[in-house]
Order: structure tokens, then sequence, then C-alpha cells
């Protein structure tokens, strides 16, 4: 393999409703071998506030659309 080309990096995409009791261990547990984005997906606590402060990229949706429409989301960032 030449080492001309670009290492790929893995890239981690989860999506969350208040979870905030969880999230920040679930995005430090990652975040150190992959890009961690983490889709808020209307949560009312503050979920997307630990998952910042643990290293991820936030998406944060008012309004709750389901695990698959998050997923689709965050494919699509």
């Amino acid at each position: 393999m030449s080492t001309n080309l670009r290492q790929r990096r893995t890239a981690v995409l989860i999506a969350c409703k208040n979870g905030e009791a969880t999230i920040g261990n679930t995005v430090r547990s990652v975040a150190g071998q992959a890009d961690v984005y983490v889709v808020s997906d209307g949560s009312t606590d503050t979920t997307a506030r630990v998952a910042r402060a643990a290293g991820a990229n936030v998406i944060e949706r008012t309004e709750s659309g389901g695990k698959p429409d998050a997923l689709r989301l965050g494919n699509r960032t």
C-alpha cells in the first residue's frame, strides 16, 4: 500500500433521545478512535450538551422523528 494514500478515519453515528445519563460515556469510549456524530432526536434533557462536552459533533432536532429518521439525517451530514 502506498504511503501517499490518505488514511480514512472511522465515523460513528449515534441517534439518541433523552440519553443524558449515558451519552457522555458512550461518546468518550470511542472518541479517540473515530469521529463521533450524535443526533439528539427531540431530547428534552441535556443530551446534546453532554454529547458536545464529551467530544461529539451534535445535530439537534427539536421534534422526534424516530431512530430511522435521525440516522438518515446524520448520514446526510
